[in-house]
């Protein structure tokens, strides 16, 4: 469920091949004066330097509040300096990086911004990477402190069974936040 205002702006480049060469270009644009709201990039053969530009990017902008990026191969080190250039943005409500080879190294930057009292994320779809199970168990620590993000998907990662512990941990407090965002719209 996604609650919040949707983005007026979107810019849609799926599908065009844009690369890392083009999202350096696209990361100065998408700098601090951006007023894009919502940026899909999904399926365009980004890597791991894309992930770099992308993260560095995110450190300086405000107005970013959608994120996709299904579907390209930022891998491992990609991930993990889009989530570290992530950790004090306070704009990105959504962010999809399903299908991207991410693993370990993502999920520990993954887990330093969850744990930020700051993080605006509300959604979050990392279905289809190659996280494991002990990836699994650090986020669901670090979700411990979180009040914002309501959903994250974490289907289809061969490692983390359905059954498991954390993922059912994951779930329940996802919930608990949904319901105290629901509560405090209420209130206002």
């Amino acid at each position: 469920m996604f609650v919040g205002v949707v983005p007026r702006n979107p810019a849609d480049l799926s599908h065009n091949k844009i690369t890392n060469h083009g999202v350096r270009l696209l990361s100065k644009i998408i700098g601090s004066k951006s007023v894009v709201m919502s940026l899909n990039l999904c399926d365009n053969q980004i890597h791991k330097d894309g992930g770099k530009y992308l993260g560095r990017a995110l450190k300086r902008n405000d107005s970013l509040i959608d994120l996709n990026l299904r579907l390209n191969r930022l891998d491992d080190e990609g991930g993990r300096m889009l989530f570290e250039g992530l950790r004090n943005n306070s704009s990105v409500t959504y962010l999809n990086v399903c299908s991207n080879a991410m693993r370990g190294e993502s999920a520990k930057a993954l887990a330093v911004c969850l744990a930020n009292p700051d993080s605006a994320l509300v959604s979050l779809d990392m279905s289809g990477n190659r996280l494991n199970e002990g990836d699994a168990e650090l986020i669901k620590d670090a979700l411990q402190e979180s009040v914002s993000l309501t959903a994250l998907d974490l289907r289809a990662n061969p490692d983390v069974p359905a059954t498991s512990d954390a993922l059912a941990e994951i779930l329940r407090t996802t919930r608990r936040n949904e319901l105290h965002q629901r509560k405090l719209a209420q209130e206002a």
